[in-house]
């Protein structure tokens, strides 16, 4: 009887150790944009950090610890996380035509920010600031 009420708490113990694992910039992007929600997955490899939140989002840091990929897996990022961290064109684009709600994932490389939307994508190059979708 006593490990029923103990199981939950354990579990909790091994999602704050992912968290705690976590470099601290990776930390604080979490925080703020997914408060409250736990790791329920962390691995560094290939000089990429994984991240993954339990019943949420999967993160992909690079070496430098900026952020590669975010994917929603099925539901929206948060609005804080676009308003934050995309260039101010392609945040007003996603205004303009409606889709602020329906971000659900986004990668970036070098030269461009590929955002997944409900049923169409939207690619933004950042040397000329165009968008095509």
């Amino acid at each position: 009887m006593l490990c029923i009420f103990l199981l939950p708490l354990l579990a909790q113990c091994d999602e704050k150790n992912e968290f705690d694992e976590l470099p601290s910039q990776i930390q604080k992007f979490v925080s703020q944009y997914y408060p409250e929600t736990a790791v329920s997955h962390y691995d560094f490899s290939d000089g990429t950090y994984n991240v993954t939140l339990s019943n949420s989002a999967q993160l992909e840091f690079n070496s430098s610890i900026a952020w590669t990929s975010i994917d929603g897996r099925g539901s929206i990022l948060p609005q804080m996380l676009l308003y934050d961290q995309l260039p101010a064109p392609l945040y007003s684009f996603l205004e303009s035509t409606g889709n602020i709600t329906e971000v659900y994932r986004m990668s970036r490389n070098s030269s461009t920010i590929t955002l997944g939307l409900l049923d169409s994508t939207a690619v933004y190059d950042m040397a000329t600031g165009k968008i095509t979708n």
